[in-house]
């Protein structure tokens, strides 16, 4: 009899044990923010876009390069390089971090230069420039702002425009001006 009654004391020390981890484990899953499959679904989808507001881009720049008009030509290949490498990195690293933080990710958006000053002439393209870079500025300081007061996912956002502020945008500027003063 002695047998059975060390061995029914081990069996409930460790269903206990079990017991007790196993509801550890619940609390702490019900704790944590979980990224729910919709939300990853969202960034493929938004991914998808992205490729496909690259494709277009290139299409039209390559009619343009057809219809000898250098300047609009660049600015489509700028703007379907961007969407096809910048672009896609940004929705992924974005998506992941909202979905992550148990928001939705945000809608895909690209680098069109209909939407960004076309530069005419080499003078406007070096005040294009200029903005460009105050906008860079402005969204650094934001970014820093949301960091230092734990909004990581404004920094997040914020930081992601820097580099295409500060780098892209201002040197396909200076190109497409100075392709416009040479006359090409």
């Amino acid at each position: 009899m002695q047998g059975n009654k060390g061995s029914r004391g081990v069996l409930v020390a460790l269903a206990a044990t079990g017991g007790a981890l196993g509801a550890a484990a619940m609390m702490s899953a019900a704790t944590a923010p979980t990224a729910r499959a919709d939300d990853f679904t969202e960034i493929i989808a938004n991914v998808e876009t992205i490729e496909g507001y690259g494709q277009a881009a290139f299409s039209a720049a390559d009619v343009e390069f057809a219809s000898n008009n250098v300047p609009l030509g660049l600015a489509g290949l700028f703007d379907g390089t961007y969407d096809d490498t910048v672009g896609v990195q940004d929705e992924i690293s974005i998506g992941t971090l909202a979905a992550l933080g148990g928001g939705m990710p945000p809608a895909p958006t690209s680098l069109d230069f209909n939407s960004v000053p076309f530069p005419t002439s080499y003078a406007d393209a070096v005040t294009d420039a200029q903005s460009d870079y105050a906008t860079a500025a402005t969204a650094f300081t934001a970014a820093v702002t949301d960091l230092s007061g734990g909004d990581y996912g404004g920094f997040v956002l914020e930081s992601a425009t820097v580099p295409v502020y500060a780098f892209d945008l201002p040197v396909e500027q200076l190109f497409i001006g100075a392709v416009e003063a040479l006359g090409l």
